[in-house]
């Protein structure tokens, strides 16, 4: 009686490690589209939900402000996040200026994450600089405290990440405050 030692020969092991190899894809697949995918941006939602004077300088003619943005995202999307937030600034419909809150210094995951059926709440500051286009509407904030409202508006584009996919967001939204 013979007994063969060579049952794992060059060719069966090649045969054994492709076939390995493709029922691994198989089987990973699912799990590699998921991560391929992009996020649904129409489900995300960016709002400006206030508008707040930090500082009003005489001497530099500026004034600081802090915007305070509200990221909701559907409970049906999957996590996602946002390296940077392009915008641009009206109130009363005079442009006061292009700002930007970038978290492209930050790793992805120190970014504030977008979970599913979670608001963020994300704090921008921009700073409008006096000019003869805006001098009404800084005398209107410098008067805002007497009771006289603005209608701040908010144009933008939101870089939104999931996994290896980024997709732009345009936004658009209205205060009156």
């Amino acid at each position: 009686m013979r007994i063969n030692h060579m049952f794992f020969t060059k060719r069966r092991i090649v045969l054994i490690g492709t076939i390995a190899a493709v029922l691994a894809f198989i089987i990973l697949i699912p799990l590699i589209t998921s991560l391929l995918s992009s996020p649904n941006v129409d489900e995300i939602k960016i709002n400006l939900s206030d508008v707040q004077i930090n500082n009003i300088d005489n001497i530099t003619k500026t004034i600081d402000l802090y915007l305070i943005l509200d990221v909701y995202n559907s409970p049906t999307q999957k996590t996602a996040t946002t390296s940077k937030i392009d915008y641009g600034l009206y109130a009363n419909d005079v442009f006061l200026g292009d700002g930007i809150l970038s978290y492209e210094d930050i790793p992805p995951n120190g970014r504030p994450q977008l979970s599913p059926g979670s608001t963020v709440q994300l704090k921008s500051k921009f700073t409008i600089f006096l000019s003869d286009s805006n001098k009404d509407v800084v005398d209107e904030l410098v008067e805002q405290a007497i009771g006289k409202n603005i209608i701040w508006k908010i144009d933008g584009n939101a870089q939104i990440e999931s996994a290896f996919v980024f997709v732009p967001k345009m936004f658009s939204d209205t205060l009156l405050k």
